[in-house]
């Protein structure tokens, strides 16, 4: 996020989203995690805490002044038993100490630990890449038991009224739970809309206006407007943010992960029950068209990269597969038995790691290109062949391609002089745009369209 008229999807000390008419997506990379199940939790769960915002001036939402000087809460004790469903978190470089994780699953050693407010601070701030291991736990973790401050109750005075006011009529509710359920049939109701170019809000009472003039924005408004209705309904709330969702990648070797990338930043609000402590709220998924999540988002913009992107992308995931396998064997080890085996290996040669780990890299990398570059030119040649058989059908009906005429356009021709074409020159274009402008085809895939390519052909010669 950040300030001005236009800013781009990431994580940011503020949120305010008032000031943004137009959310970008960033498609750097975030952070990889693999799980010992090899299998990713069901998407409603695909939530990754990275920063708490509970200070509010009536219309941003910042963190502690002091959060990444402070010290983060002591070390948890190591675990009994380190065996278990794990995560194993690669971190990408970042200006944070705070980095994600799902709020539940517990550190194997003191680096990182959790703080009070559920952020999981490093030691010092990620300006290299990072890598952890957490142990899922089936007990709440101390963050969520920690009692809310008045702090997250503090409204601005005077600033907007309206939400003030509709806050304070569900105050009377004797239950906080039921006070986040009106908020929330309030929301369905009122038919609110999801849209990354909302425009920005008046600096002046902003919520008010999203909220009873506006009605579209996208999760930095909802998150923002519900935290500050359920303060003025009583209940302690904060905004959290982080990431929602990722990309499953099945690499041709090393481990499967899910990839989060900064297009996957999402922002949502923690509200403060009494006997269950801090519970997640998602008002977002109340708009309309919300189900476009990012990760649905960066799914269409990798659709309409043109293919030296996704062939890029594809070695870079094969590379982090490869780069995932090795992590999960090496936080397999406590400290002392990762240098009792660097010792074994290497003796006093140790310097030599990191010249080694470049060597596999550099290996690994061609040995991907060399795979998919032979692929792809076989499967061009195939898809070559296969439309030099539909020119040669058109010729025996004297229909030749002019200088510069497109496939669709001869197509169009035959069908106009042929109609009873029509239907089978319409299905092979189509064969012809996916094969061409679509994205990568998986094998299967490109099977089904080599079958749909071959009847249709084969329809054409019979007519």
């Amino acid at each position: 996020g950040g300030l001005g008229s236009s800013a781009s999807t990431g994580l940011s000390d503020s949120l305010d989203p008032g000031s943004i008419a137009t959310l970008a997506h960033n498609q750097a990379p975030a952070a990889r995690v693999a799980f010992s199940t090899n299998r990713p939790p069901p998407p409603e769960q695909r939530y990754w805490r990275v920063l708490v915002h509970p200070r509010f001036n009536g219309s941003r939402w910042d963190r502690d002044p002091q959060a990444e000087t402070r010290e983060a809460a002591a070390a948890l004790p190591p675990p009994r038993d380190r065996r278990g469903d794990d995560q194993i978190w690669l971190v990408e470089p970042s200006r944070f100490t705070a980095v994600p994780w799902d709020g539940a699953a517990r550190p194997t050693d003191a680096n990182p630990r959790p703080a009070p407010t559920g952020e999981l601070r490093l030691l010092r701030p990620a300006l290299e890449r990072r890598s952890y291991r957490l142990l899922e736990q089936a007990q709440p973790l101390d963050w969520q038991r920690q009692p809310p401050t008045r702090g997250d109750l503090s409204l601005p005075p005077r600033q907007n009224p309206r939400l003030l006011e509709l806050g304070r009529s569900w105050a009377t509710l004797p239950d906080p739970a039921a006070r986040v359920e009106a908020a929330q049939a309030w929301f369905l109701a009122t038919g609110f809309r999801y849209d990354t170019r909302p425009g920005t809000l008046p600096q002046r009472d902003g919520l008010d206006a999203f909220l009873f003039e506006q009605q579209v924005g996208f999760c930095g408004h909802y998150a923002s407007a519900f935290s500050a209705l359920m303060r003025a309904a009583g209940v302690p709330s904060r905004v959290v943010s982080g990431y929602l969702g990722g990309t499953w990648v099945d690499p041709l070797g090393g481990a499967s992960y899910l990839e989060l990338r900064q297009s996957d930043a999402h922002a949502w609000s923690e509200v403060w029950l009494p006997g269950t402590g801090w519970q997640r709220v998602d008002p977002t998924s109340w708009a309309r068209g919300a189900k476009a999540t990012p990760s649905t988002r960066t799914a269409q913009q990798e659709a309409a990269a043109g293919a030296l992107a996704r062939g890029w992308r594809w070695l870079q995931r094969q590379w982090w597969g490869l780069d995932m396998a090795w992590s999960r064997w090496w936080l397999g080890f406590d400290r002392s038995s990762q240098d009792a085996l660097l010792n074994w290996l290497l003796g006093a040669h140790r310097w030599a790691v990191g010249w080694l780990a470049l060597a596999g890299v550099a290996t690994a990398l061609g040995a991907g290109l060399l795979l998919m570059l032979r692929t792809q030119g076989q499967t061009r040649d195939q898809r070559s062949r296969d439309v030099a058989a539909l020119l040669h059908v058109l010729h025996h009906l004297k229909l030749d391609p002019e200088p510069g005429e497109t496939l669709d356009s001869l197509a169009a021709r035959a069908a106009q002089a042929y109609p009873m074409l029509a239907a089978a020159l319409a299905e092979l274009t189509a064969c012809h745009a996916a094969w061409r402008y679509g994205p990568a085809l998986s094998p299967e895939a490109e099977r089904r369209f080599r079958r749909r390519w071959q009847l249709a052909l084969e329809q054409v010669k019979r007519l």
